[in-house]
């Protein structure tokens, strides 16, 4: 075999070689980062829900806060209730008292 013929099977070996290992690497560091990605999602959509929930959370007892020191406010409800319980059907009255 010629010297030329050699020479070119090994450039195009080494060529080869270093294509298939590049491929390799960059298909690893591809899996790597989109596991990264995918684990800060994780995190940042965690940390996002524990926010909502404290603000859930925060309204609620808000809300609890301002029924529970109102009195007039809860008696109202509590007449407003037996009114509604006391009626055939409360749907209709509340769909024309919201047409008028």
């Amino acid at each position: 075999m010629k010297i030329h013929r050699k020479l070119t099977l090994g450039f195009g070996g080494i060529i080869i070689l270093m294509g298939i290992v590049s491929y390799a690497a960059i298909k690893t560091c591809l899996n790597a980062l989109e596991y990264s990605i995918g684990e800060s999602s994780v995190i940042i959509a965690k940390e996002a829900i524990n926010k909502i929930d404290r603000n859930i959370n925060y309204e609620i007892e808000s809300i609890q806060n301002f029924i529970g020191n109102n009195t007039i406010l809860i008696n109202s409800i509590e007449k407003s209730n037996s009114v509604f319980a006391s009626k055939n059907n409360p749907e209709n009255d509340i769909k024309n008292t919201d047409d008028e």
